[in-house]
C-alpha cells in the first residue's frame, strides 16, 4: 500500500541485509549460491515466486517508478507476471531487505 500512496520511489538496501552463502541443488549437484538474509529472514532469501530477488535488489536503486523497475528486471532475466513480481518485491520490503526511502 505504502509503494501505490507514493509518487515514486527510492529503494535501498537496509543495513542489515547481508549476502549468505546456501546450498541448492544445480545441474544435478549442490552448489553454494548467494542468498539475502535479514534479522527476520535469518534463512536467506534466493527466489520467491520465480522471482530472483538477488537481481531485485541489484537493479532496485536505478528505478524510481515499479513500473520502471518491472521492465528492467524482466528485460534481464525471464520474464515474471507482474503480481509475483510485485509479491517477491513487498516480501523484500516486508522483511527488512529493502527500505524506500522516497519522501511522500
Amino acid at each position: 500500500e505504502a509503494l501505490k500512496a507514493s509518487p515514486s520511489i527510492r529503494l535501498v538496501v537496509t543495513p542489515q541485509t547481508e549476502v549468505i552463502q546456501s546450498a541448492v541443488i544445480g545441474d544435478r549437484k549442490i552448489v553454494l549460491e548467494d542468498h539475502l538474509a535479514t534479522p527476520s529472514l535469518p534463512e536467506g532469501l534466493r527466489f520467491l515466486r520465480g522471482v530472483d530477488v538477488r537481481r531485485v535488489v541489484d537493479l532496485a536503486g536505478e528505478h524510481d517508478q515499479v513500473p520502471d523497475l518491472f521492465e528492467s528486471y524482466n528485460r534481464a532475466c525471464p520474464p515474471v507476471p507482474l503480481p509475483d513480481f510485485l509479491g517477491a518485491l513487498s516480501v523484500l520490503l516486508a522483511k527488512d531487505v529493502l527500505r524506500n526511502d522516497a519522501v511522500c
